[in-house]
């Protein structure tokens, strides 16, 4: 809510307020009718360019507000009249939308980078399994270093959401065929997701179990395959862990 003081909008009314009565109405000081005759035009367009900033300020206001509502609305509205609007005019339209859907899609894959990071604003696993379930592409979404973002949860603090990332990857074919949802995919060299999950529940300077439940969760899953602890080294990764060692001999 914004509040204005006509004298500090204005600082030629400013220099001039022995001149002018004023009231206050709720917070805002408006100026009311001159004191003297002479000052009667100076009054009407100190008036004028008071009410001309608040209807512009106003407007943007609502604009900046109402935007993303109306975008929607209009789109749903433009898509239920398909078969009576013009055809290449839906055209354009479909071009427009599909600009949209990448914009949010990129968007969203940049929040699943940095969810480690969000502190006491992570969200809960519903709300992240709604987003990935309306943008599934922001799941193959690469940052800089070409990572996705299942690379990016397995810090601490967000290596619980690894998981559901790995499931939903499944679903959605992340990295082909044969990358089990992006698990499998290589970084740094050989390493896989599954490798850095060995080594990071190794060196984690606290025995966190939620490493431990991770691994428990891809297992049930079968998304952490028996075999996967001889291809891929994941024994010798984890030796030094005994949560780890413990949940791959299980």
């Amino acid at each position: 809510m914004y509040h204005y003081t006509i004298y500090e909008a204005m600082p030629f009314a400013n220099q001039n307020r022995d001149i002018y009565d004023s009231r206050n109405i709720g917070n805002n000081k408006i100026l009311q009718k001159p004191k003297t005759q002479h000052h009667n035009h100076h009054y009407c367009c100190l008036a004028y360019r008071y009410i001309q900033s608040r209807s512009k300020i106003s407007t943007i206001s609502a604009t900046t507000k109402s935007g993303f509502d109306q975008f929607i609305k209009t789109i749903g509205t433009f898509q239920s009249m398909k078969d009576g609007l013009d055809e290449d005019y839906y055209t354009d339209l479909e071009e427009i939308v599909d600009n949209a859907m990448k914009q949010v899609s990129d968007r969203t894959g940049k929040y699943l980078h940095n969810v480690w990071n969000l502190g006491d604003k992570k969200p809960d696993e519903d709300t992240l399994q709604k987003m990935i379930d309306n943008v599934p592409s922001s799941l193959s979404y690469q940052n800089e270093d070409g990572e996705i973002p299942m690379f990016s949860v397995l810090s601490e603090g967000s290596v619980q959401y690894l998981p559901l990332l790995a499931k939903e990857g499944v679903k959605h074919n992340v990295g082909g065929d044969d990358a089990r949802g992006g698990l499998l995919l290589g970084l740094l060299g050989d390493y896989n997701v599954l490798n850095i999950l060995a080594c990071i529940g190794d060196s984690t300077l606290t025995d966190d179990p939620v490493y431990l439940d991770v691994m428990k969760q891809l297992r049930k899953s079968k998304l952490l395959l028996r075999e996967d602890i001889h291809d891929y080294d994941l024994l010798y990764l984890a030796c030094l862990n005994t949560l780890l060692t413990g949940a791959l001999k299980d």
